[in-house]
Formats: structure tokens, C-alpha cells, sequence
């Protein structure tokens, strides 16, 4: 449900503001509770991930199933959420024609993958990188796939 999907957004948003006060002086500390944390701690980045594309498509009473089936659904959620698990497609989400998606979405094996690209992109800017020589969207437009030896 909806309030379900928000409770656990907004506890996650708040263990991500009592992380912050834990480097201010202790009395600050001290005032935030500790049930957010483990509620993040409980959830990986990739499963809140999961949980905010749900939250969109409920919120904004968005009807998905006129685009995609419901194992297009889970098979973008397996692609968030990565994992060798949710590659072998035993339910027959993931075919073996679209696997090499994981490798763009979440990269088990070299660990390069587009939430990469968006955390270098991002840190760049907050620390003041005016001119960066890499090129996120370049690397992805001009990528191809090909089949590997062995």
C-alpha cells in the first residue's frame, strides 16, 4: 500500500538525518531516535530503490500494465535490486536475451554501472570539479554489446 511505501521512505529519509546529526555535538545526537536506522539498516539502497518505483506508480496512479507485463515489472525490479540470484530468471523474468542488462543497471562483476556513472557525475559537481574529462552519457550512447569468448 501506499502508506506502507511512504513509511518506509520517510523512516529511511530520517535514519539518512540521524546519520548527519551523529557528526554534530553529542546532545543533537542523542535527540534522534534510533528505530529509523534500523529500519535503513534493514533495507539495501537497491531494495528503497525498488520500494520509491512502486511508491511512483501508486502515487501518480500510474497504470503500467499498458506498457509492460507484469514480469516486465519484476524484471525491472530484479534489475534494481542486481544480484546474481535475480539473473538466473528461474521464474522466467530475466531471458537469457536480455541478462547483459544487469551488467548496465547493477554490475556485480567490474562494479561500473549507470548508478556509478551518476555518483561520479554528482560528486564532481559537489566538490567543485569545474571541467571533468569522462563522459557518463557518452560512454553509455557509444557502448555495445557483444558476445564473450567463453
Amino acid at each position: 500500500t501506499v502508506e506502507a511505501l511512504d513509511a518506509d521512505l520517510s523512516a529511511a529519509d530520517d535514519s539518512s538525518a540521524a546519520v548527519e546529526a551523529a557528526a554534530v555535538p553529542a546532545a543533537a545526537a542523542e535527540a534522534s531516535s534510533p528505530k529509523p536506522i534500523a529500519v535503513a539498516a534493514a533495507m539495501s539502497h537497491e531494495e528503497l530503490s525498488v520500494r520509491m518505483f512502486e511508491r511512483l506508480l501508486i502515487r501518480n496512479c500510474i497504470d503500467a500494465s499498458r506498457w509492460l507485463g507484469e514480469s516486465d515489472l519484476q524484471f525491472v525490479k530484479a534489475l534494481v535490486r542486481g544480484g546474481e540470484s535475480d539473473r538466473v530468471g528461474t521464474a522466467g523474468v530475466v531471458g537469457v536475451d536480455r541478462s547483459f542488462l544487469h551488467d548496465i543497471v547493477a554490475n556485480a562483476v567490474s562494479g561500473l554501472d549507470v548508478d556509478k556513472l551518476d555518483y561520479f557525475q554528482r560528486d564532481c559537481y559537489f566538490a567543485g570539479v569545474v571541467k571533468v574529462s569522462f563522459d557518463g552519457q557518452r560512454l553509455m550512447r557509444l557502448a555495445r554489446i557483444g558476445a564473450a569468448d567463453g
